[in-house]
């Protein structure tokens, strides 16, 4: 998810981050404000407060949700975990996400062209939106599905380990 500098402003203004706090973040070639979330750096209801009040949007914990099986229906899994949204609710000819960047204008354009509703956001935390994505579309299940269906069909399976070498306990100790 690109963060646009709005998102920036808002929270070098709020003293939420410093410009070292994020330029450290962005150095780390990952997400900026997952990074910024993870490393405790900033505070998840600080930000849902700061972005929330600020384009006028509520926040929605989603934790606490389950989104309608007919709005996932409008956007493709792929969508979702590329974009970092979660369709939640369709009423009518409105559809509710869940958003990190209320201020992405342009993917809210392509999100209503794709949909083909009208589009309502919340925001919420981008590390929450990918584990409602998981929860929801089941994805770690469905990799497992398809590493199943491959052995079975005589493919061939590469396993790689992503442990390093000192993290190992070989001598028992």
């Amino acid at each position: 998810m690109r963060v646009s500098g709005k998102i920036r402003r808002l929270l070098l203004d709020a003293r939420l981050v410093t410009d070292q706090d994020w330029n450290d973040a962005r150095a780390r070639g990952e997400r900026v404000l997952e990074t910024l979330l993870s490393s405790g750096v900033l505070e998840e209801d600080a930000l849902l407060e700061t972005l929330g009040t600020d384009a006028g949007i509520p926040p929605v914990d989603l934790s606490r949700v389950n989104p309608d099986p007919a709005a996932l229906e409008l956007l493709p899994h792929e969508s979702c975990q590329e974009l970092t949204i979660l369709p939640i609710s369709r009423n009518g000819d409105i559809l509710t996400i869940a958003v990190g960047d209320p201020f992405d204008v342009l993917m809210l354009d392509d999100l209503k062209r794709r949909a083909g509703c009208q589009i309502r956001q919340v925001v919420s935390n981008p590390i929450a939106i990918k584990r409602a994505i998981e929860r929801v579309f089941q994805t770690n299940a469905r990799q497992v599905e398809s590493l199943l269906d491959q052995v079975k069909g005589g493919g061939e399976l590469e396993v790689k380990s992503e442990e390093k070498a000192e993290e190992l306990d070989l001598a028992g100790t």
